[in-house]
């Protein structure tokens, strides 16, 4: 434990410290070392994002540097197409008659809608483009998880995402 008393100022330049030093954080382990609440923590942590400083990950954060060299989604496309293609055949076959299903944002797995085959599938996602394009398709129903839009991954993130996934079951997640 830091210390039984300290300033917000003086915590939140702490935790950027150890972020920038090349380390995650926690807010579980935040709240125990700083001896605060969690509910204190993330609202440091929503600070130090929006002050541009720090990028926030389920259950903590991690340096807003770190996350910039992330290829774009455009740039990820076309590369690695026919591993990509039976990645997707391989998961879209493990998907059954009337199951729910997540599909995380990604170029890979963008490819399992165009071979998910089974019937009465219920798919939940944070990707833009796979939303767009299940859309056409009648025979699957699609849940959105919304939340912020990342441009450069075409991903929806953060606290709004996280709770739509929190209200759901899902039986399988690619």
């Amino acid at each position: 434990m830091i210390g039984d008393f300290m300033f917000a100022e003086e915590r939140k330049a702490k935790i950027l410290e150890m972020i920038n030093s090349g380390n995650s954080v926690r807010v579980s382990e935040l709240s125990r070392l700083f001896n605060v609440s969690e509910a204190t923590i993330r609202r440091d942590l929503i600070e130090l994002e929006q002050a541009g400083c720090i990028v926030r990950t389920h259950g903590g954060a991690v340096s807003s540097t770190s996350t910039n060299f992330e290829p774009s989604f455009r740039e990820k496309q076309d590369k690695f197409l026919k591993e990509k293609e039976l990645i997707a055949k391989k998961a879209a076959s493990l998907i059954k008659d009337g199951d729910t299903v997540t599909i995380d944002s990604g170029t890979t797995t963008q490819f399992i809608s165009k071979y998910i085959n089974a019937k009465n599938v219920t798919v939940v996602t944070n990707s833009v483009n796979l939303a767009d394009e299940l859309s056409d398709r009648e025979d699957i129903e699609v849940i959105v998880t919304g939340g912020l839009l990342r441009t450069k991954t075409k991903a929806m993130v953060g606290p709004v995402a996280e709770d739509t996934l929190k209200q759901l079951k899902v039986d399988k997640l690619f």
